[in-house]
């Protein structure tokens, strides 16, 4: 039998997700940061592993934000931003000018983040696909009036 082990915060992440949760209520602030982001992961080669994860959770909140995908909890719209404002951020817990341990620690929190709430960008991922093929349905029809 196998248990569940509880997932542990790492050291000095609660701080970011107070202000991840006020950052959700800045929605042209919070694009503002994700906008940040594609430069910072190609300067930051440790977290480049996980850069298709990072741009999941990018398009999710970025949906979130424009209220086009609304079937997500809270803590994981807040866990996500937060993760991105430590990324972003120089100053955390081990700053990223300390050569490659500062980019030690981001590389944790994004594994602990994204590896804790990868069912919520799966069924965010399973949405696209549907928003993508319903929209190239609606293409095909049109094009099939318009030739009549």
């Amino acid at each position: 039998m196998t248990e569940s082990r509880p997932h542990r915060e790492p050291p000095g992440f609660s701080r970011y997700l107070k202000r991840a949760q006020k950052l959700l209520q800045q929605p042209k602030l919070t694009f503002k940061l994700l906008a940040k982001i594609p430069g910072k992961i190609r300067r930051h080669p440790s977290v480049s592993f996980w850069s298709e994860r990072i741009g999941v959770a990018m398009r999710l909140l970025k949906a979130w934000l424009k209220g086009e995908y609304t079937e997500v909890p809270n803590s994981t719209l807040t866990a996500l931003l937060a993760a991105l404002v430590y990324l972003v951020f120089i100053i955390d817990l081990i700053p990223d000018f300390l050569l490659w341990f500062g980019l030690l620690d981001d590389t944790a929190v994004l594994a602990y983040v994204l590896t804790r709430f990868n069912r919520d960008l799966e069924e965010f991922e399973r949405w696209e696909a549907e928003q993508s093929s319903s929209q190239a349905q609606r293409r095909i029809v049109d094009k099939s009036v318009d030739n009549f």
